[in-house]
């Protein structure tokens, strides 16, 4: 797919970053240039483009498998094959691919960090915070949502260290902020939002975010992460975040802003590894099996259908990665 279909106008939007390298850009940080900008060594086309990306959507996959060790792996993967939203980051080239897996790590190592607090760990705990915020602002949610899981971190002062680190770490691109007058604060925070709230923001937000994510499979997998008792504080952490982020949204929605269906990205992790350790011990474990089958081959034909067009179908948002011109001669 990373080959055989044109970029996308995101995509194109993305890589001209790559043509004015800096520490920052009007609405993202600089975490996207880096992925696309580390494949140009290819010259100037799509694989080149998306090459770093398929990696690291294929590194985080991998990760999550690794932390969840699922004893039914067949199921697993047809779990994981049934997220629409990871098919498509891994072959389009997004910020949320590098800010998904920086997240990962970011949790990784905090889960070390929880059990060493050794300067190692703290070193390596803000590295890993600080990527998490050069790929994408969405990275201080997460930060958020860990720390309110354990609020005795507040008690702990290598914690402070670690937040100190993590501000030196991205201190170029607070500066850049600073010289450029903030753009992307104002962006996010002011000039994206709609005039006036309409409750339709918040009823497509309700109605689609979670379905968009990996369909009846998604959801299936969030009621299961409600029932998921955690073991530990990082399993805790990981429960704060998705029911946390999806909180944080829902209530953004109501400042007059659209969310985008990617921007939970992050959720598919925690939703992973809660959600299916419920399901994998529980008695729903065979109708959840069949489910994944359905969606996984749902998702085959659709993932074909993008590389070979089946039909054309107008407002068939496949079309996106054609010629457009040439899409409006065929209608």
């Amino acid at each position: 797919t990373s080959v055989s279909v044109e970029l996308y106008d995101d995509e194109a939007y993305y890589w001209m970053y790559t043509q004015f390298m800096d520490w920052g850009y009007f609405d993202h940080p600089p975490g996207v240039a880096v992925m696309i900008w580390l494949g140009s060594f290819l010259g100037k086309t799509e694989l080149a483009v998306r090459l770093f990306n398929v990696l690291f959507t294929g590194i985080s996959i991998t990760l999550i498998y690794w932390l969840v060790k699922p004893k039914n792996v067949l199921v697993f993967c047809t779990s994981i094959f049934s997220f629409l939203v990871l098919h498509l980051i891994g072959f389009v080239a997004l910020p949320d691919t590098p800010f998904f897996l920086s997240a990962i790590l970011f949790l990784l190592s905090y889960r070390y960090f929880l059990k060493d607090d050794s300067f190692e760990n703290q070193l390596l705990l803000s590295i890993a915070a600080a990527l998490m915020i050069y790929c994408k602002y969405h990275g201080f949610v997460v930060i958020m949502f860990t720390v309110l899981s354990n609020v005795k971190l507040f008690t702990n002062y290598r914690m402070y260290v670690v937040a100190l680190l993590t501000l030196v770490f991205i201190s170029p691109h607070l500066y850049w902020q600073f010289a450029n007058d903030f753009p992307s604060i104002s962006y996010h925070l002011a000039d994206r939002a709609a005039p006036e709230y309409k409750i339709s923001q918040t009823l497509d937000y309700l109605g689609g975010n979670l379905p968009f994510l990996g369909g009846l499979v998604s959801v299936a997998l969030f009621i299961a992460s409600v029932f998921y008792k955690p073991v530990d504080k990082w399993e805790k952490a990981l429960r704060w975040n998705l029911f946390g982020m999806y909180i944080f949204f829902f209530l953004i929605t109501f400042k007059g802003q659209y969310i985008e269906a990617n921007w939970t990205l992050f959720c598919v992790f925690p939703m992973l590894y809660l959600g299916y350790k419920q399901i994998e011990n529980s008695r729903y474990f065979v109708a959840y099996k069949y489910l994944t089958f359905f969606f996984a081959a749902l998702l085959m034909v659709i993932r074909f259908h993008i590389v070979s067009p089946l039909a054309i179908i107008m407002k068939d948002r496949v079309w996106d990665f054609y010629d457009g011109t040439q899409f409006d001669k065929n209608v």
